[in-house]
């Protein structure tokens, strides 16, 4: 499996998940400024993590570095996830409500993933970068071994 796919995956469970949670709110409070802007900005974070996902396919890297940039991608969506579990976990522990929080995690997952993936790109990129530094290093003491 090619891996921008599991990053388009990501953009297409988050936009569902921002569809289902209007469909929810409309039917709670009918729909109004607040629902529509909700889904707005979840629409195009996910369109943001659609757009990395095509980056990732058409980039330069070599293919064994595309998986790392995936998993950077999905971790940090895994670590902002974890973070929003944690902070609605606390409050629970406290004995306080939380309100409805699936706005809030979407927005933080998408830029956990938005922010990983760009992190994983840029890290990739660096370490092709050494490579072949390091090939024009060793290729330039090769030639002055010869003179």
């Amino acid at each position: 499996m090619p891996p921008a796919i599991a990053v388009y995956a990501l953009a297409l469970l988050l936009l569902a998940i921002s569809v289902m949670n209007l469909i929810r709110e409309i039917g709670t409070i009918g729909l109004g400024l607040g629902p529509v802007f909700a889904v707005s900005i979840n629409a195009a974070l996910s369109l943001g993590v659609c757009q990395a996902g095509q980056r990732l396919s058409t980039s330069s890297l070599a293919p064994g570095r595309k998986p790392v940039v995936a998993m950077w991608c999905l971790g940090g969506t895994g670590t902002a996830v974890l973070v929003v579990w944690f902070t609605v976990f606390v409050r629970e522990l406290e004995g306080r409500t939380e309100p409805e929080s699936v706005f809030a995690l979407v927005v933080i997952t998408a830029l956990g993933g938005l922010f990983g993936g760009r992190i994983g790109f840029l890290y990739e990129s660096q370490r092709e970068e050494v490579a072949r530094a390091s090939e024009v290093r060793d290729t330039m003491a090769f030639t002055n071994s010869l003179l």
